[in-house]
């Protein structure tokens, strides 16, 4: 039940899944201004059928992770 579950609302499930994997990327949650980063992955992804690896690759190649600003760290230096 689980798997026809899944299959039958495979966007929602990718969806969500990305989500999550950018929130733990990120170390915060996501806000609004995330969603197209969300939307751009799953974007990306679908060439490779969403496969996790693919979905992983995208998410710390995104500008969120790669631009973020560590906790005590001066801005400065992350934007190098």
């Amino acid at each position: 039940d689980l798997r026809i579950a899944l299959m039958t609302r495979s966007e929602l499930f990718v969806t969500t899944l990305t989500e999550k994997l950018l929130t733990y990327a990120l170390g915060r949650g996501l806000e609004y201004h995330d969603m197209p980063t969300v939307r751009s992955i799953m974007r990306s992804s679908a060439d490779n059928d969403y496969r996790f690896t693919s979905l992983v690759l995208v998410v710390v190649q995104s500008p969120q992770f790669t631009q973020r600003v560590q906790s005590g760290e001066p801005a400065t230096t992350a934007a190098r």
